[in-house]
């Protein structure tokens, strides 16, 4: 189950925003609270409220909820609320709306009775304890846990090696409050919540029927993902999630990967970003010409029309062939935009330069890359070519990948497995690892070498992918895996519901103002 933290977000976001499907995470609530914690030091404004707050009628002892057996207080509702009011703030948005607070505020004080009215009933059925056994198990979850977000966190800093990037992640995350000690805290604070899942669940089944419902809409649903976000069903495919239908024109493949080094990624990530850039402002000339274009020829279409209206009439001013503005068109010219964007500073120069220019720098950038990839080449190509040997010699595919192979995709699940999988469109490889992988034309085929950012591949075509759904029978026993999850989680919330109601909740959260 979630943390308390991260349901009242969940649920206060999932009213006002978005209605979307989300799974359950596993997230200690330090990591939510050093996302959406006020800084420890108050503005002005803050001062203000706090003043406000002292003159108000209400204080912190106030009772601002009642159940049966228990009350919430209004400080700890109002610290609930401003944890809310900071999250939104961190993405730009601003509580104005009346409306709008007086449901996150009537939100967070029915959540908060019933977070405390079921702990109250898993205090009563002996599963808040926690024996050493227990324990053991959840210092480990919260140390892969822990592991988990300092690996994710390491790819936005770069420090002089892989040990010191490791120190600053874990210092950066010590500074928001997030730290092994405290993933643990929380781990064993809420594990009373997985045991009265268990409890509530222990005797839940799902029947064929149930499966076969939960298929089609794992079918559809992916169908409706995938067909058009290619990247989605990739970044899925490649994350071990289930796929229950798959796009046209896939195949899978598998690589051996012989590595640069870490400065020589960095030298040629840093050229192929250069390369990107010079493209996307050519991309962004040639928008802005073909948009210029249309708008002419729309022009000149208007034109042609009113005076073959005007029907040999007298002569037609500009006045009236532009004609008065519509009340939109007025609209239009009120209406200030300028705030939708951000000024930027371009110190690479690109803006300023012609189409002619920027071809030209492009291609000086690509030959600069090509020497690059030649050189870098040559410091693996003694290992190419001893992998390539035992390839010609018939050596299995797959334990030169193990051997030789840097890429850990290849030898864990699903990659292990299943490889990679590719097509023409692929969005979320290199365009030179896709293209080589899109010229083999025959199953069990290997590539030449060919260089990337990372280092040199050598790619094997292992199958193709049928498209459009997997069969049932290929899926029954995952899908009965989230098909009894789906029913735990119903059961679970709905056994939650009756609690509730039978606790007879009452709400102030006008008491909150």
């Amino acid at each position: 189950m979630n943390t308390k933290y991260i349901r009242v977000l969940a649920m206060v976001l999932a009213m006002l925003f978005i209605a979307s499907g989300c799974s359950l995470i596993s997230i200690s609530s330090q990591v939510a609270t050093s996302t959406t914690a006020a800084p420890a030091e108050e503005s002005a404004d803050d001062d203000a409220a706090n003043a406000a707050d002292a003159e108000s009628e209400y204080d912190d002892n106030t009772v601002v909820a009642e159940y049966d057996g228990g009350t919430i207080l209004r400080g700890d509702a109002m610290s609930e609320y401003e944890d809310v009011v900071a999250y939104y703030e961190s993405y730009g948005y601003t509580l104005d709306d009346e409306a709008t607070v007086q449901a996150i505020k009537e939100d967070i004080l029915s959540y908060l009775c019933e977070n405390e009215i079921v702990m109250a009933k898993a205090e009563e059925l002996g599963l808040t304890t926690v024996t050493d056994e227990e324990r053991a198990e959840l210092e480990e979850q919260a140390n892969q846990e822990f592991e988990e977000v300092v690996e994710y966190y390491s790819m936005f800093f770069e420090g002089e090696s892989e040990a010191q990037t490791r120190l600053d992640v874990i210092e950066y995350l010590s500074e928001q409050g997030y730290t092994l000690e405290s993933a643990v805290e929380s781990m064993i604070e809420y594990a009373w919540q997985d045991k009265l899942l268990d409890y509530i669940c222990a005797d839940l089944t799902v029947d064929e029927e149930a499966i076969r419902e939960q298929y089609d809409e794992l079918v559809a649903a992916d169908e409706e993902a995938y067909s058009e976000d290619l990247y989605s069903f990739e970044y899925a495919a490649t994350s071990g999630e289930l796929i229950a239908w798959y796009p046209e024109g896939y195949r899978s493949v598998k690589h051996i990967l012989i590595p640069f080094t870490s400065e020589q990624v960095d030298a040629l990530s840093e050229k192929q970003m250069e390369c990107e850039d010079v493209s996307y402002y050519i991309e962004e000339l040639d928008w802005e010409a073909e948009l210029a274009a249309e708008e002419e020829a729309a022009d000149e279409e208007i034109e042609d029309e009113l005076i073959l209206e005007s029907d040999g009439e007298a002569d037609v001013s500009d006045e009236e062939l532009v004609g008065e503005p519509e009340p939109e068109d007025l609209e239009d010219e009120e209406f200030d935009d300028s705030e939708l964007y951000f000024e930027y500073e371009d110190e690479s120069g690109y803006g300023d330069m012609t189409r002619e220019q920027l071809v030209a720098e492009l291609a000086r950038l690509n030959e600069e890359l090509e020497q690059m990839q030649a050189e870098y080449y040559q410091t693996v190509e003694e290992t190419v070519n001893e992998v390539l040997a035992k390839i010609n010699a018939g050596e299995d595919f797959e334990a030169l990948i193990a051997e030789y192979g840097a890429d850990d995709g290849m030898t864990v699940e699903p990659g292990l497995s299943m490889g990679y999988p590719i097509s023409a469109q692929s969005e979320m490889f290199e365009t030179a690892f896709t293209q080589a992988a899109m010229a083999l034309t025959e199953v069990g085929e290997v590539s030449q070498p060919v260089v990337g950012t990372n280092g040199v591949h050598i790619i094997k075509y292992m199958s193709d992918i049928t498209p459009g759904p997997v069969s049932y029978e290929d899926l029954r026993d995952s899908v009965e895996e989230s098909a009894l999850e789906v029913a735990r989680e119903n059961m679970y919330y709905e056994t939650v519901a009756v609690w509730v109601e039978e606790a007879n909740v009452v709400t102030y959260p006008e008491r909150m103002n």
